[in-house]
């Protein structure tokens, strides 16, 4: 039997996200392709609590991994000299980074302690504001010092991925990379629960799962609450989810006079609602990629979003979901009542939906692409690495 490819895997963290979903689905997965993994996972003291669930998932899936605590970023120096003499005691020649400060510390791994390290890196955002900025308002970066680090660190990464062929276009559009990345999708474990009956003919449920703020659109959906009471008097709109803009939201509720038609459940598991609700609505202004709409489309919910971002990778608008045009909240109201009154709809747009999840969007399929990834540089299971011609400049 061959010798397992060893590769470290480094996300810096200070809670529980897509990312860190994202590396504690994959990593186990990737052991069927004879991958033996280790987590770094670099975190602030004041994050513990928040993280001991991922923790516990980590431990349950039999994930080796290691934490490093910092007070400052003045840390990540120290933090990255002892990551390397893991990996060189390990022997270990290939890390795999995900976010911002991973990059950043595998990066000074690379050039001050290991420097035939291979560095793979896995691009699952940018700072928020800035993607809707250059990405829907079409105004250029700001290029401040987060964005020329960014330009740095990418000089010196040997090979990037991007969750989404929009956000790929979006590094390419601001130069962070010099070339399209290869897209290499989120996956999600299915999502398996039996249906209730439809509520609809009486009080029909729609679902929104996410943080509650700006990029979110959850004005635009507030909008049209009251347009599909009108067709719909006893509709419950169930805002899975915390963040900012609650009290906002729950202001415009109240002064519109629908707040009984609004359930805000805080953060929660999303597959606690699915059973009951008729339909997702994610009015994101953008998404990287959103594996909300893929959990959506496992658990063979009908899923409305604006058409923008990461949506574009996943929904096949009129046939495994409706896409409307960005901030357009009146054809968003008609595409949610529509969708009410249209059980075959309904039910033709759910099928197809999970179709599309179980071709594209599993986590064997995430854990395949990476691995095909990684074999289309590295060459074989048990590579004789050596260093990649430079891309320092």
């Amino acid at each position: 039997m061959q010798e397992p490819l060893k590769i470290g895997y480094l996300i810096h963290t200070l809670g529980y996200s897509g990312a860190e979903k994202y590396l504690q689905l994959l990593l186990p997965e990737l052991k069927k392709f004879n991958i033996q993994s280790h987590l770094f996972i670099v975190t602030s003291y004041n994050s513990k609590e928040k993280l001991n669930y991922y923790f516990q998932q980590l431990e349950l899936n039999k994930i080796s991994y290691t934490v490093y605590y910092r007070r400052s970023k003045f840390d990540f120096i120290k933090i990255a000299r002892e990551i390397s003499q893991y990996l060189r005691s390990h022997e270990i020649k290939v890390i795999h980074s995900h976010l911002f400060n991973a990059d950043l510390i595998a990066v000074i791994i690379k050039r001050f302690f290991y420097k035939d390290l291979i560095i793979f890196s896995t691009k699952h955002g940018y700072q928020e504001k800035e993607i809707v900025s250059v990405m829907v308002d079409k105004k250029k970066i700001r290029k401040d010092l987060y964005y020329r680090i960014s330009k740095i660190l990418s000089r010196n990464i040997d090979y990037s991925a991007s969750v989404s062929g929009p956000l790929s276009e979006f590094y390419q559009k601001t130069r962070l990379s010099k070339e399209k990345m290869k897209v290499i999708h989120n996956g999600s474990p299915e999502i398996k629960f039996s249906k209730a009956e439809s509520s609809i003919s009486g009080n029909p449920k729609i679902l929104t799962v996410g943080r509650l703020v700006e990029i979110k659109g959850l004005t635009y959906l507030f909008k049209v609450i009251p347009t599909v009471i009108k067709s719909f008097n006893n509709v419950q709109f169930i805002f899975v989810g915390n963040g900012p803009m609650r009290h906002e939201l729950e202001e415009i509720a109240a002064e519109l006079k629908f707040s009984n038609h609004v359930k805000f459940v805080g953060f929660s598991d999303p597959s606690n609602y699915l059973a009951t609700c008729d339909l997702m609505v994610i009015p994101s202004l953008f998404e990287s990629f959103g594996l909300v709409y893929i959990e959506a489309l496992s658990a063979k919910l009908p899923l409305i979003a604006f058409d923008t971002g990461g949506i574009k990778d996943i929904v096949d608008n009129g046939i495994n979901g409706i896409l409307v045009p960005l901030k357009n909240h009146e054809m968003l109201g008609r595409a949610i009542i529509d969708l009410l009154e249209s059980p075959s709809t309904r039910k033709r747009i759910a099928e197809m939906g999970y179709k599309k999840y179980t071709e594209e969007f599993t986590v064997s399929k995430m854990a395949l692409n990476t691995y095909d990834w990684y074999q289309s540089i590295l060459g074989c299971q048990k590579p004789e690495i050596t260093k990649p011609g430079s891309l320092l400049s």
